[in-house]
């Protein structure tokens, strides 16, 4: 067998590189250097290239490095299992479809308490949202973050300049309309005047929502036809073992006219379905 030693190969003229018609085969050890093209390299070498070009690339093994960067696209077309390091930026995100945190820790909360966290974007109202729940007891939840950055939850507050709400508008009376879910807004009016004199209103979805020690307030405007007032509220179909405590020390009597408008403070001091003390006022306005 015959060994070629150089310390440089140089083509014919002496002037660039030889032209190697069959390829070359085997493996390179040391240092490959190319100016242009890297093509039909095989086994482990240490490449240095000004461009590789190459179609595509096939590898049985582990692909390491130490930095990559892509100026066009990257498709992955499996599924990525782990990725050890934090993303620090990035420009833009478009899923189709959910980012699930199956395992793991989600927000510091440990899917082994019963944490669910997915995240999904509204294209038609330019919103992302997330359904999650924080623990195997909690009722599902939704928060919405709006292309702005601001936030809303379940759709009913939107935080803009300052704080703008959204209220739910009932387009008939109480009487006939009794339960409302604090996810469809904290702010209820009724289009059509009540008569009845002990009218009773129901807030749910608060106690799944509400931890104890939690607050929440509910507006309620209702036009009171002369003798319509509300006398009773429960708290998903519950009495407040609290009780209803009123402004004044007394339930309000019914506005002549115009509109009554109540506020309902609902303070959960324990974690059963009553633990509640509901604080009232009304205010008639003509």
């Amino acid at each position: 067998m015959s060994i070629l030693r150089a310390d440089s190969i140089r083509d014919r003229a002496g002037t660039g590189a030889p032209d190697f018609p069959n390829g070359l085969t085997g493996n390179i050890t040391g240092t490959a250097t190319t100016a242009t093209n890297a093509q039909g390299l095989t086994g482990t070498p240490n490449i240095t290239v000004g461009t590789v070009g190459c179609g595509n690339v096939t590898s049985t093994g582990d692909v390491t490095g130490v930095n990559a960067t892509f100026s066009g696209n990257l498709t992955v077309q499996g599924t990525t299992t782990t990725i050890d390091t934090a993303v620090t930026a990035v420009d833009s995100l478009s899923v189709d479809g959910a980012i699930t945190f199956a395992n793991g820790k989600a927000n510091g909360l440990s899917n082994a308490d019963g944490v669910d966290l997915r995240l999904r974007s509204d294209t038609t109202n330019d919103q992302v949202f997330a359904i999650y729940k924080n623990g195997a007891g909690d009722a599902q939840r939704t928060a919405f973050i709006n292309s702005d950055g601001s936030s809303a939850f379940s759709g009913t507050a939107i935080f803009k300049g300052g704080l703008a709400e959204k209220y739910n508008s009932i387009s008939g009376n109480l009487a006939s309309n009794t339960n409302h879910s604090i996810f469809n807004g904290n702010v209820i009016a009724f289009a059509v005047g009540d008569t009845g004199t002990s009218l009773t209103i129901n807030f749910t979805d608060v106690h799944a929502t509400l931890s104890q020690h939690e607050f929440c307030s509910f507006t309620v405007i209702l036009d009171p036809g002369g003798a319509g007032k509300i006398t009773t509220v429960q708290i998903d179909g519950q009495s407040p073992a609290g009780g209803l405590k009123w402004s004044g020390g007394s339930a309000p009597s019914a506005g002549a006219s115009g509109y009554d408008v109540y506020t309902f403070a609902l303070q959960k001091y324990g974690t059963a379905a009553n633990n509640y003390i509901v604080y009232g006022a009304a205010t008639n306005y003509d």
